[in-house]
């Protein structure tokens, strides 16, 4: 069966990077006005049975090539291309992941699903995503497009059927608000609890305890451990929480003033045990004991939360990697920088079993994963892994799926790390809120100030941007946390 490459719609979430998200002089005089609409119009053709719709979006000789495979070069070919699979798969459906740039090429992520029912066909589901890159000619149609899909993985599910679909599909209503009387302040991150009961941020007290009926406490004494939430003059800066590898005690980082803290679930007894020079996003510990953290922009605790916001008005590329190794039974007294110059280093996940960490660039548009060597402290061979996205916490269960919050789009997004395969689900986006946000990625891309953007009218009726996500064990519910005074509770 002939190869391909197909996709699907979303929102432009890049956000302003040189080099991510413009393209060359050239590139924009030769692309369509509305790239968007083209690729929507694109993913439709596909979904047509009407293989001349998709040739018609390529120039006279335009060219479809997947992978390492012989290319269909010209309109007639293309079009022939496009057969194979509307034959193959008959219900067919193409979703667009994302659009972003590559150089001079406009990349288009995809999500395709169908059945093999055509002839000769195994009866099978066909589920996998890839991304074609585009390079347009001068009258705006596609003169290459560059296709990239698991071929292996396709021919496996054409054979055996697509993995049983696990991830179910939410949206936002009023009654998924928890608690209901909205009594949280900055829950930006958290963990679930065995027994279902949650830990969040909090701003004012570092953390809170959260019960099943919604009530609340602070929990832990990151006060006495030297947090501060003093207004105006200090706002506390709570922010990532992650679990240790034991299994009975958290870290929470304090994204304005640099803290790493770390607090026993049973006793809550707390203690400071790192005190970065900028502010701390978030912190994780591996099975060795070592604690890897990230630093988002080069804010001191003096600076605190405004030279932090400034690196999201206009992106500088000061974030990190850092990691504070074992020494002797104890912690490093200094932290050692792995990976630098990263526009908004943000969340961070590490799969010991599979030897990578995923680490989140939310200005560079992108989540990277790295091999990771635990007992040597460093990271290698860096790819990306998911990109024209705006991520922000990630969190990786037990099934090998990476949950990433997205704060512009006001989506969750979760990837399988095996496959590559994404999932939308979550989405709470209005037509209003899309113009706010391709203007936010217009103004970034001319380097002008667009902070004044992100008001309550770009994540209404959501309590606040979505920053992370945590997964109760099993069937439990899902969280969405963010920066608001509650969280958004989705039941599986």
């Amino acid at each position: 069966m002939v190869r391909f490459t197909l996709w699907v719609t979303l929102v432009i979430l890049l956000v302003a990077v040189p080099g991510i998200n413009a393209c060359s002089q050239e590139t924009r005089e030769m692309a369509p006005a509305d790239i968007p609409e083209f690729a929507t119009d694109y993913t439709a053709a596909w979904g047509s049975q009407d293989p001349a719709s998709v040739a018609a979006f390529f120039a006279e000789d335009g060219s479809l090539k997947i992978n390492d495979g012989e290319p269909s070069v010209g309109r007639a070919a293309i079009t022939a291309t496009a057969q194979s699979f509307m034959t193959a798969l008959p219900d067919m459906v193409i979703v667009m992941d994302s659009l972003g740039h590559a150089g001079d090429r406009v990349t288009y992520h995809w999500t395709l699903t169908g059945t093999n029912t055509g002839p000769g066909g195994t009866g099978n589901a066909v589920h996998i995503s890839g991304f074609e890159e585009w390079l347009f000619g001068p009258e705006g149609l596609i003169a290459d497009s560059q296709g990239h899909m698991d071929e292996a993985e396709y021919e496996r599910q054409l054979t055996t059927g697509a993995p049983a679909a696990a991830l179910p599909q939410w949206s936002y209503d009023s009654t998924t608000i928890f608690p209901s009387d909205r009594s949280l302040m900055r829950p930006e991150d958290g963990i679930a609890l065995p027994d279902g009961r949650l830990i969040v941020a909090d701003q004012v007290h570092g953390l809170r305890r959260v019960e099943l009926d919604g009530s609340s406490a602070p929990f832990g004494d990151m006060v006495a451990a030297g947090y501060v939430h003093r207004p105006p003059e200090r706002s506390g800066g709570a922010n990532g929480v992650s679990l240790e590898p034991d299994g009975a005690h958290v870290l929470v980082a304090d994204i304005f003033h640099g803290g790493i803290y770390r607090v026993d679930l049973t006793t809550g007894e707390t203690e400071r045990v790192y005190q970065h020079r900028y502010g701390v996003n978030t912190a994780v510990r591996d099975s060795r004991g070592a604690i890897w953290f990230t630093h988002s922009a080069h804010n001191t605790p003096d600076d605190g939360e405004a030279r932090m916001w400034a690196t999201v008005d206009i992106p500088r590329p000061e974030g990190a990697l850092l990691r504070l190794g074992m020494q002797n039974g104890r912690l490093a007294v200094d932290a050692e920088v792995l990976v630098d110059s990263l526009y908004f280093a943000n969340g961070v996940a590490i799969d010991e079993t599979g030897g990578h960490l995923y680490l989140a660039e939310t200005m560079g548009g992108r989540v990277l994963r790295y091999r990771v060597d635990l007992d040597a402290g460093r990271v290698s061979d860096r790819s990306v892994f998911v990109d024209s996205v705006a991520p922000d916490n990630l969190e990786l269960d037990g099934e090998g799926y990476l949950w990433i919050a997205l704060p512009l789009s006001n989506e969750l997004l979760v990837v399988d790390t095996a496959t590559g395969t994404r999932h939308i689900v979550f989405r709470s986006v209005t037509p209003a809120q899309q113009e706010i946000i391709e203007e936010f990625v217009r103004r970034g891309q001319s380097e002008t100030p667009r902070l004044e953007l992100l008001t309550p009218a770009i994540w209404a009726p959501l309590p606040g941007f979505i920053t992370g996500v945590i997964v109760s064990q099993g069937l439990g519910p899902v969280y969405l946390t963010g920066l608001g005074n509650a969280l958004v509770k989705l039941t599986r």
